[in-house]
């Protein structure tokens, strides 16, 4: 016996493979689309649903990102046109619809076959129900805490079929798997944005640290015939000419010392300093620099201000940050450095009343190479600075108002003091010079150095001491030179070399010889555990550039015995 399917049945079961086919396609399309089509794939796919059954809006809302509990549309399809109701497109908070959120945060579906129906609690669902213009509504939970929910509704009473409300969940579940996919993929985006971000920066850093280093090897011998020629007897006419030509090197050795500090190379000679008094010191240097029309306020009102820091690096840090304000108050205004205790912190303030960031600058200004300045700024003050911040263990901080003007804060962790170190402690220029240096003694030198310019310098130099030079510019032609002669004075020998480190050729040679005085000289010093093989051989380490007199002092006290073991940079 063969049944008769009645008509309404037979629309059931149509609709039943029209969702299920809706479903599918739904599938298929939001899972293979990417972030930009998502939206449009999205709102496509609800307005299927709401065609199939006869829907007046279809929609996914989430709470609002801001902490707020109020619902924000994802996406809303309206069947009819023309502007759908605001209350529909922004619907009001958890707060404001208790009865839905109670049920949804418990993920128990929320139907609605007629608001004439709805108990006396749900009376504000049905205030915004009847002010949309819909009797009836079905809503699903996409997650535990209700944060984001699908919504379908329609303008007349509905008995809403098992059917129906299966397929309506389905979907709702392909929404949120789709959108959970969607969200692992931008947080995949990001991250490997931030990658290449890192992998350039670390690029950039590798790039500037080796132009500074072949800049540094050129800046020796262009300092040191400088110092050459005005420390000799008769310099002649050009005095006037050589001196400007050294200060002219001086400032690039300090620049290519910014571009180190940048790249996170340059090796900071940390010490206990009294950040307070370091500001009252620059008082005077940073007002002539500032000019006439900006005011320079200093308020200091710490009452413990010593820190772990290297002096230099702090110098450049205010004057760079003053430097910035400056340039934001063309037309004049002031600048205000304040300092403060915050527990076992101290807090610097360098705050002016000037032009201000927009949050696009904010998100760039430390960026390196950025510049507003056009061709007047190399876009390294503010990236230098946030990089001798992180070097000193402290946070940096930016706070800016269009219009009204920009602080920045450093937070640093006051010093211990305990196995600190002290200006006494540091290793100075020796107050030796030239003209003191005794040039009756007979020294045997090796001099490991790749740099043509270099070692003919430094040669002729050492040559004014009564040294007499030998010369290798790989570490297998210094072990072979060690091999050969009886034995040297002292062993003078660059960090970095074609086939290797001079500081392995050191801990060879010492190995052998305990006794043997050495030298370490390097235009950049961007490997730990080379600097700490250097201090473990208690061998004096030598920046470049240096000066004449400098290297000559330094090379004086390690032949006799009156050097220090540590670091000597170049003095301003």
């Amino acid at each position: 016996m063969t049944t008769k399917l009645s008509n309404p049945s037979i629309d059931t079961l149509v609709r039943r493979v029209e969702l299920e086919t809706l479903k599918n396609q739904l599938t298929n399309d939001l899972f293979v689309c990417d972030w930009d089509g998502f939206n449009q794939v999205l709102l496509s796919g609800l307005g299927d649903v709401s065609s199939l059954l006869s829907l007046r809006y279809s929609g996914v809302f989430q709470l609002s990102p801001d902490g707020e509990d109020t619902y924000t549309p994802v996406s809303i399809y309206s069947s009819q046109q023309g502007e759908m109701p605001i209350d529909f497109r922004n619907m009001p908070s958890q707060a404001d619809l208790p009865w839905m959120a109670e049920a949804l945060r418990r993920y128990q579906k929320v139907l609605i076959n007629s608001v004439d129906d709805l108990e006396a609690s749900a009376e504000a669902e049905r205030t915004l129900l009847t002010h949309c213009g819909l009797q009836s509504a079905a809503m699903f939970a996409l997650d535990d805490h209700a944060s984001l929910v699908a919504v379908f509704t329609s303008d007349e009473p509905r008995q809403w079929p098992a059917d129906e409300i299966d397929g309506l969940e389905s979907v709702a579940t392909i929404i949120r798997i789709a959108l959970d996919k969607q969200r692992i993929e931008i947080e995949r985006r990001l991250l490997e944005e931030q990658v290449q971000q890192y992998q350039r920066l670390e690029a950039i850093g590798r790039l500037t640290s080796g132009i500074a280093h072949d800049f540094n090897n050129m800046l020796v011998p262009i300092l040191g015939y400088a110092d050459s020629i005005l420390g000799s007897p008769e310099p002649g006419d050009w005095t006037e000419e050589v001196t400007e030509i050294r200060k002219a090197a001086t400032s690039a050795a300090s620049l290519t010392k910014q571009l180190l500090t940048f790249s996170k190379k340059q090796i900071a000679d940390k010490r206990v300093l009294d950040i307070g008094a370091e500001i009252q010191d620059l008082r005077r240097m940073i007002q002539r620099m500032l000019g006439e029309n900006i005011d320079l306020v200093i308020e200091d009102q710490a009452e413990r201000s010593s820190i772990l820091a290297d002096q230099g690096q702090m110098q450049q840090v205010l004057v760079n940050l003053c430097v910035n304000a400056r340039d934001a108050m063309p037309q004049g205004g002031e600048i205000r450095i304040t300092t403060a205790n915050d527990g076992d912190q101290i807090i610097v303030k360098v705050a002016d009343n000037g032009a201000g960031m927009s949050e696009e600058l904010q998100e760039r200004i430390f960026d390196p190479f950025f510049s507003t300045k056009g061709d007047d700024g190399t876009g390294l003050g503010l990236s230098t600075v946030k990089g001798i911040v992180h070097q000193h263990d402290a946070t940096l901080d930016l706070d800016s108002i269009e219009g009204q003007g920009t602080t920045f804060s450093i937070r640093f962790p006051l010093a211990e003091g305990a196995g600190a170190r002290t200006d006494s402690d540091s290793v100075q220029q020796s107050e030796a010079s030239v003209t003191t240096i005794d040039r009756t003694a007979h020294y045997q030198v090796l001099l490991l150095e790749d740099e043509p310019a270099v070692t003919t310098f430094v040669t002729m130099a050492l040559a004014k001491l009564g040294c007499e030079v030998t010369t290798a510019s790989t570490c297998a032609g210094a072990l072979e030179a060690y091999r050969t002669c009886d034995s040297f004075d002292l062993i003078f020998t660059d960090a970095r070399l074609p086939d290797g480190s001079g500081v392995d050729v050191l801990e060879t040679i010492i190995a052998d010889n305990p006794e043997q005085k050495a030298l370490i000289s390097s235009g950049y010093s961007d490997d730990a555990a080379m600097t700490a093989q250097a201090e473990a051989l208690g061998v004096t380490f030598l920046h470049k550039p240096y000066a004449l007199d400098q290297m000559l002092s330094t090379v004086q006290g390690i032949l006799t015995g009156k050097g220090k073991v540590g670091a000597v940079e170049l003095a301003a």
